[in-house]
Formats: structure tokens, sequence, C-alpha cells
């Protein structure tokens, strides 16, 4: 038997690294997982710290002894701040669970995913938002430290999402300490998500993310002034999510390739995981 599980890709409202509580958006950029029993494991992934992170783990928490074999498919341009991680590492902690019969809730398997995304050095959190955002769809609201889901909302899906990007940044690269100065400000963001609020939250963020990275932060600028309804860095960068009405996107969408971005064109999405056993 194979299980194939599918996930999305995520933009931030509000990054963790600050105050320990984040908030994620998912968009209609899919992540899908197969994974079978072998006799010696095995992926399509080069670079496959995570994969293995992850099956180490599973057995740690749920003594599965099983190996695989694990194909990834990704449309998530990676190490941009799109939850590439969390999309891959959900979707595989779900499809091993229903491959093995195991009856664990779908919090339990992404507070394993995180565990597993920490020790592969991908994650600083652990972004139990960003899986959270990247399983169940919609906006969702957590606490990162305690892993507890605060508060999840749909997404508007009739707005555009245009995901600008350039060069990698790895995690190695982020600069955590500057994120402590913005601990108020992540706490206060934290209000404003929880009384609605999502894009003001966003803009702000992606200001903090950008001062604390040294991250370009003009195409949001010139963004906001157009008529984006928000924008701003996603995740620890360098890619910025522009979120716009649709008679909008196409004037967006020249600026960023006018600047030197590479652009794809989304939408946010509500649907969570989809899960298909063959």
């Amino acid at each position: 038997m194979k299980v194939k599980c599918t996930t999305h890709a995520g933009i931030s409202i509000l990054n963790a690294i600050s105050s320990g509580f984040g908030c994620s958006m998912a968009i209609d950029l899919p992540l899908s997982v197969t994974v079978e029993r072998s006799k010696e494991y095995s992926s399509n992934v080069i670079n496959d710290e995570l994969i293995k992170a992850v099956i180490l783990k599973m057995k740690e928490d749920y003594n599965v002894e099983g190996k695989y074999r694990v194909e990834v498919y990704s449309e998530i341009p990676p190490s941009r701040g799109l939850k590439s991680s969390s999309a891959l590492s959900s979707a595989l902690t779900k499809a091993i669970a229903v491959l093995e019969g195991l009856e664990v809730s779908d919090e339990d398997l992404l507070r394993t995913a995180c565990k597993a995304s920490i020790e592969a050095g991908v994650s600083i959190t652990g972004a139990y938002d960003d899986a959270c955002a990247s399983f169940f769809g919609g906006i969702v609201l957590t606490d990162n430290y305690e892993m507890k889901i605060i508060k999840k909302m749909e997404a508007d899906e009739e707005i555009s999402v245009i995901v600008a990007y350039s060069e990698l940044l790895p995690k190695s690269k982020v600069n955590v300490e500057a994120y402590e100065v913005f601990k108020p400000i992540g706490l206060k963001l934290k209000e404003i998500i929880e009384s609605g609020d999502i894009y003001e939250a966003m803009v702000i963020n992606g200001m903090l993310t950008a001062s604390a990275q040294n991250i370009d932060q003009s195409l949001s600028y010139e963004a906001m002034k157009l008529g984006a309804i928000a924008a701003g860095v996603t995740g620890t960068g360098p890619a910025i999510a522009i979120l716009c009405n649709e008679d909008l996107k196409d004037e967006l969408v020249s600026l960023a390739r006018r600047k030197g971005y590479n652009v794809i064109i989304t939408r946010p999405t509500n649907k969570g995981c989809e899960v298909v056993k063959y």
C-alpha cells in the first residue's frame, strides 16, 4: 500500500521568533509526499535530513519501526520563507501515521513534525503555526513554544497572493538576536490578530522581519502605495508576499518583475490536508 498526503505552502502573518506566538496563512502551492514500506530507506530528495529526522521522531514518539520509500513533489520554492519544510514534515508524519494505522490526533502529529524540524535545523521555534496552516488550511495563530493552537480563521480565497522571491536564505543566516528587541511588538501583534485585523499585523510583521534580517522592503512599500491589501517579508525571508484584489494583480506583478524578482501568483486556501491510499 502507498499513502499520498498533500499539504500547502504558507505566508507569515506573525513571525514567532520574537515572542513565541506565530500566525500563518495557507496559500495554494501544494506539496505531496508519497510513502510506502520498503526493505531499506530511500527518497527522491537530495537534501533529505528533514525526512530522516521525521522518520526518527516518529519512531521515538510512536514506536514506528518501518523503513520507507519516500517521494516528494513540491511547487514550493525552498528556503524563501514559504513554509516548504513545514509542509513536508507535516505531510510526512500524516502519511506514515496512516500507513502504519496509528490512532494519533493531527495536532500530536504536527508536534512531532515540529520537533523533527528543530532537530533537522530547518526551524528555530518548530514553526507550529506554519505546520498548522499548511496542514489545516486557512489562517492559524499558535503558541509555538507550547505547540498549541490559539485561533483558527478562514482566509479570503477571492484575493490574489503574489509571491516575489530571489535568493535563498538558509536558517543558519537568520539573526535570532535581532528579533529579541521586537518581543513587545510581537505580543501586541498577537492581540491585533486575535481581534481579527490580519492584514495590519502582516504589514507590521513584514517591516520588523525586514529590519531584523536587513532585507530590502521597497517592493512592499511600493505595493502598498499602489493599493495592495497587505505586503511584507514572509518567514525569515527573503520572499515578499503581497495580497491584493484581482484588478491590481497585473500591475503588481509587473512591478515585482521590474525590480528583478521571480514571481508566483496564487491565492489563499482553506483546503486542509488530503490523504489518498492506493
